[in-house]
């Protein structure tokens, strides 16, 4: 095997190889590593097989000839490997043929005019495509992977680019004769390629954030569903409460009558009954706001069970803005990211710390807590440390912006500190 075909055949395999590796990325495959890296191997020998056989003639027309009508019957043998619907694995499968040709034409161009043509085209598409697979990887396809639904619509752009580069391989008579004559034509479909792939994904990004706003949205109305429940039960809680301090007389009598009776177990059952009701029947009122009081006495309990301060000084009126499922999904996003604060810290004597007051027409708020692991800001916003966390601070964001109002975060002195003011 002389040199020419040697640095042609690396070329073709380690190309070959990261184009399956990227779409193996880019689609959703349906079985293990295992299977994976066997269909890999096996589409990488056919093709190196056919790359070998045309290498020894320097016949690179037929050769990309050839590898097309390969590409399209992998197209339909490969669908059944992967769990991607049919529109989205035509977007996924076809991207990654245009970015073949995309590599190949430019791998063409720039060999004439650096030194030692066959090692810097190798190196070039290891290089380009390397950086093509870690952008889908860690940047692109996190990011899109929940509108793979949407990669469908932008199938039919991605086909139209492709049939132009297999129109021109499949007519061309001499590949390189007649690419060093198109080189213009062929550089400027390039740059349109790159700039539609651009274009989609920039939409899917905006799509994204309408993704979240609706999610966001859901989730609130969840939230706001849940608290409703819960002051409902509170509510019920309260009065049944004060009915039990009002008719304190009437216990009396029927603990009377079981005693009377010699009912002893029945009175001592009875007493344990009315004690869990007497217990909260002094119900601590933090606040004019039912919804807000709710609230701060529900997570009370839970704050202190954790072996957490909680202090409040609120003044929060009754006629706000915020209905009381928005009210109550504000306070406990606050109030359950500062638990989870005070979980993560390595110290005792944490504290929950909730201050309210109105000023000049304003509702400010504060809730501060103790923080000493390091908290990582993007675009003034805490990022969770937890898969698919955040989004209750997105929700308290989405609540206060929606009534005109401003939120900060900050961390000072390992204390973190949630400010929000609204205007009444």
């Amino acid at each position: 095997m002389n040199t020419f075909i040697l640095l042609n055949f690396a070329r073709g395999l380690s190309t070959a190889f990261l184009l399956y590796v990227l779409l193996f990325i880019l689609a959703q495959p349906k079985y293990g590593r295992k299977v994976n890296t066997f269909i890999v191997i096996l589409l990488v020998t056919i093709g190196g097989v056919i790359d070998f056989w045309f290498y020894q003639t320097a016949d690179f027309t037929n050769l990309t000839k050839t590898l097309i009508v390969f590409y399209l019957l992998q197209f339909a043998v490969l669908k059944p490997f992967f769990k991607d619907s049919w529109l989205q694995w035509i977007f996924c499968y076809v991207t990654v043929i245009n970015l073949h040709s995309c590599i190949l034409i430019i791998s063409f161009l720039w060999s004439h005019f650096l030194p030692y043509p066959y090692i810097t085209t190798i190196f070039g598409r290891i290089f380009l495509l390397g950086i093509t697979i870690w952008l889908v990887q860690y940047y692109l396809k996190p990011q899109c992977l929940k509108l793979v639904n949407y990669w469908a619509r932008f199938s039919f752009v991605v086909v139209i680019i492709c049939c132009n580069y297999i129109y021109y391989f499949l007519h061309t008579k001499d590949m390189v004769q007649d690419m060093a004559v198109d080189c213009i034509p062929l550089l400027l479909l390039v740059i349109l390629t790159i700039i539609v792939y651009c274009s989609i994904f920039w939409a899917m990004k905006d799509i994204i954030g309408l993704y979240f706003l609706q999610e966001e949205k859901f989730l609130i109305e969840q939230q706001a569903k849940a608290f409703e429940l819960q002051l409902a039960n509170y509510n019920r809680f309260v009065e049944q409460a004060r009915q039990t301090q009002h008719d304190l007389h009437h216990h009396n009598a029927v603990l009377g009558q079981y005693l009377a009776g010699k009912y002893i177990e029945e009175a001592k059952q009875y007493l344990q009954d009315c004690e869990k009701i007497i217990i909260y029947s002094n119900i601590k009122r933090y606040c004019r706001n039912q919804a807000a009081n709710a609230v701060l006495f529900l997570y009370a309990s839970r704050i202190q069970e954790l072996g957490v301060s909680y202090k409040v000084d609120t003044d929060i009126p009754d006629n706000i803005p915020l209905t009381s499922p928005e009210t109550g999904a504000l306070l406990a996003n606050v109030l359950e990211n500062a638990m989870e604060s005070c979980q993560r810290s390595l110290i005792q004597n944490c504290f929950i710390k909730v201050i309210a007051e109105v000023k000049d027409e304003k509702l400010f708020i504060q809730i501060s807590n103790t923080s000493t692991v390091p908290v990582i800001f993007e675009n003034d916003m805490p990022q969770s440390l937890k898969n698919e966390g955040g989004m209750g601070t997105r929700s308290i964001r989405y609540i206060v912006e929606k009534y005109s109002g401003s939120i900060r975060f900050k961390v000072e002195n390992g204390i973190f500190l949630t400010q929000i003011i609204i205007p009444l």
